[in-house]
């Protein structure tokens, strides 16, 4: 027995130590790789606890909650680490894609479609201190996230758990099926006759009228290809209401949908990251044809 921890022994010195300063160096290169981007804007605390939540903490979500507190901004924030939670915080604080809409003049109404932890509405109360949002989103887990890192906000912001449709209706919510299966990508779908329906599906104007909004300065809408059910042909009537979109959309057919539905509008165009931006829409009015003189 003792040869054999003797053997063992030398062969782990021999083959293995020789290996760890040249694995730990990479390790080491690695890390300084992919978090000293992040540190740049985040700060270097927030940017080691997101590396070790996405490197070593990857495929198991628990309710445990980590939290950061991304630089420049004062509340902490919190997430689930193991599940998509850190991407989603990499988005909107480290990639800064909502940072095309942190300066539009006079917002005061945002309403979130698809908040999954609350993260966007986050970034942007606090840009906006004197905004007041709604925010929407159909999973239980992803609104309780949501609830917490919007509790600092308290009274400027209202929480609808559904799922944005064109119509109300009983919904049911997808998991595990659409583009990776995680968090960040549940889907609803209708509840037909017979089927336990998991939440309620809201319009655009319900949650303009739930929130008492009377109109929107800033809608952003990531809601995992039902973009093609809320830009129907009834979204006249929310989109007259509404100023300025950011909208992630899911494929050629939710690109049409949107598209299609804001044919009838003037706006500014735009894309930061996987956002499609429609900046100061204004309504198109088609002027009645001049009526021909006829000369006698």
């Amino acid at each position: 027995m003792i040869r054999v921890v003797s053997f063992m022994l030398k062969r782990f010195a021999v083959t293995v130590c020789p290996a760890l300063p040249a694995l730990r160096a990479a390790v080491a290169r690695g890390y300084w790789r992919e978090v000293r981007p992040q540190a740049r804007v985040i700060g270097w605390p927030a940017a080691a606890r997101l590396w070790y939540a996405n490197r070593c903490q990857t495929g198991v979500v628990t309710d445990r909650l980590a939290k950061i507190r991304p630089a420049g901004f004062r509340c902490p924030l919190y997430f689930r680490p193991g599940g998509s939670d850190p991407a989603v915080i990499d988005q909107v604080f480290v990639k800064q894609e909502y940072s095309a809409v942190a300066n539009l003049p006079d917002v005061s109404f945002i309403v979130d479609c698809g908040a999954n932890i609350g993260c966007t509405t986050f970034y942007l109360l606090h840009k906006y201190p004197r905004a007041r949002a709604v925010v929407v989103e159909p999973d239980p887990g992803n609104m309780a996230v949501c609830r917490r890192n919007l509790a600092p906000f308290r009274h400027r912001v209202a929480f609808i758990q559904a799922g944005v449709w064109s119509a109300p209706g009983p919904l049911v919510i997808e998991r595990g099926a659409f583009r990776d299966g995680a968090e960040w990508s549940f889907q609803v779908r209708p509840a037909p006759p017979g089927e336990r329906a998991d939440i309620t599906a809201v319009t655009v104007a319900d949650v303009m009228a739930t929130a008492g909004f009377p109109r929107i300065d800033l809608l952003k809408v990531d809601i995992e290809g039902a973009e093609v059910e809320v830009f129907d042909r009834n979204s006249d009537r929310w989109l007259r209401a509404t100023r300025n979109i950011a909208i992630e959309t899911h494929g050629p057919e939710c690109e049409r949908a949107v598209n299609t539905a804001l044919s009838a509008y003037r706006f500014d165009p735009g894309q930061s990251g996987e956002l499609a931006l429609f900046l100061n829409i204004t309504r198109t009015e088609i002027a009645a044809p001049t009526p021909l003189s006829v000369e006698s």
